[in-house]
């Protein structure tokens, strides 16, 4: 079962790719870089992890294990700074968004009584792909219908 938030959220990447595609593709490409970056800083981690539970007698007179932790640094102060342009481009992807959002609620309040008509008459049956396809035909002619 779908949840009010969820299908919010699921309508309002269905209008936003119909509406405005670059700034979707765009957000996408953000979260997968974020999710790169997540991965990334995770296995710098591990390897800070190995690093220090391998080492043997004084850590600071192992060469090896001072060039990781020094790269480790290096890196992480780069995934950090990646973030924070994600975050900055989030906040303006998110205000391109915010204009869509009422019609999503909007959308998202009219599902769910529908899902209980088949309580009223058994012929009453209608499906979340059946509702979607409805939402995207009412965009593709919303012109159409003045």
């Amino acid at each position: 079962m779908i949840t009010s938030i969820g299908l919010q959220d699921q309508l309002l990447n269905m209008v936003m790719t119909k509406e405005q595609p670059q700034l979707e593709e765009e957000r996408q490409s953000l979260v997968q870089l974020s999710a790169q970056n997540a991965t990334r800083l995770k296995q710098v981690e591990d390897k800070i992890l190995d690093t220090l539970s391998s080492a043997k007698g004084n850590l600071l007179e192992d060469s090896s294990a001072i060039q990781i932790l020094d790269s480790s640094k290096q890196i992480s102060n780069d995934i950090v700074e990646k973030q924070k342009v994600a975050a900055q481009m989030e906040l303006k992807l998110n205000k391109g968004r915010q204009v869509y959002k009422p019609i999503a609620k909007y959308t998202s309040i009219l599902f769910f009584p529908l899902t209980e008509l088949p309580n009223i008459d058994p012929m009453y049956q209608f499906g979340l792909n059946w509702f979607l396809n409805l939402f995207f035909h009412s965009i593709d002619n919303r012109y159409v219908c003045k």
